[in-house]
């Protein structure tokens, strides 16, 4: 049984069209959603320093909760911080302790060899998770 939905969100196309795929999942469901957003902090000459701004962050998150609250869904926001490329490991942690039945996320569509290159957070989320992840391309 799914009850609560961890839907990732990071601004970019594929993270928004996750957003209308989850409500209809959970209003299938009868589940809650927790937005997640991981802001990154990448590591300079002697400091770590934010990708984004805390402002910034927060209005991702909170823009999807609007819009799922506006559908009439049970929604709230969290986000984390976290250093560059840990982004799979948190957001499989933050599903953890909302104890998330399933993951909801857009996929980029990298190319494999931009994804060996790069790295693919949705692969490695895919690698990380217990539960069911659901892949919006």
């Amino acid at each position: 049984m799914v009850g609560r939905i961890l839907l990732a969100v990071d601004g970019s196309d594929p993270s928004s069209r996750a957003i209308p795929f989850a409500a209809d999942v959970a209003r299938c469901l009868g589940a809650e959603i927790v937005v997640f957003h991981a802001k990154e902090h990448v590591a300079g000459r002697g400091e770590a320093y934010d990708a984004e701004s805390d402002a910034d962050a927060s209005s991702l998150t909170d823009h999807a909760v609007r819009w799922l609250k506006d559908e009439g869904l049970p929604a709230w926001s969290e986000t984390r911080s976290c250093y560059f490329g840990h982004v799979p490991r948190e957001l499989v942690r933050a599903a953890r302790d909302e104890r998330a039945d399933m993951i909801v996320m857009g996929s980029r569509g990298q190319s494999d060899l931009g994804a060996t290159v790069v790295g693919s957070v949705t692969g490695k989320v895919l690698q990380l998770s217990e539960i069911p992840v659901l892949i919006v391309p």
